[in-house]
Formats: structure tokens, sequence, C-alpha cells
């Protein structure tokens, strides 16, 4: 039987609160606009009726759609931080 203990570091700290220190004071970017532009490029209307234009004429379902779009541009802001990498997301599961 396994007894809950904490796991902690070799100087005594507790991993859970390295953990918890750490996510705490991560910073996500999108969150709150954070590492975003003040004013999104587009708006939602212009996305939404783009997203439409596509749909329209695919036998594939709009939510794969969108996920494939926003790989896409995700792919294409990863290449501008790193441009020796060559960045495909598409062969992800989510």
């Amino acid at each position: 039987m396994i007894q809950n203990h904490l796991l902690t570091t070799l100087d005594g700290s507790s991993t859970q609160k390295i953990e918890r220190d750490i996510l705490t004071n991560l910073i996500l970017p999108g969150t709150n606009r954070v590492g975003m532009p003040h004013h999104p490029k587009k708006s939602n209307a212009q996305r939404k009726a783009e997203i439409n234009e596509i749909t329209t004429f695919s036998t594939i379902g709009s939510e794969q759609i969108q996920r494939a779009l926003i790989l896409k541009e995700f792919g294409e802001l990863m290449k501008e931080k790193e441009q020796e990498r060559d960045w495909n997301f598409y062969n992800r599961n989510f």
C-alpha cells in the first residue's frame, strides 16, 4: 500500500510548493491579451465571415476547419519567433 508522502527536493523544499510558485508566475500568451497586440488584426465579424466562406464549400466539419486554421496561424507565429525551425502542428492530437 502506498502512503501519501509529499515529495521534496534535496534541500527540503516541497515540490508541490515549487510547482505552485512556477504556475502562479507563469505568463501565458493570450491570457488577458498578454503578449498580443492591443487591438486584434481582425474583428470577430471578419473572422466569422472568413470561416463561413471556407465552410460553405467544404465537406469537412467547421470545428475541424477552425482547428486547422488556428494551428496554421500558431505555426506562422512560431515561425516568426524561430525561423530556423519548421513548425508544423497539424499532426498533433488534441
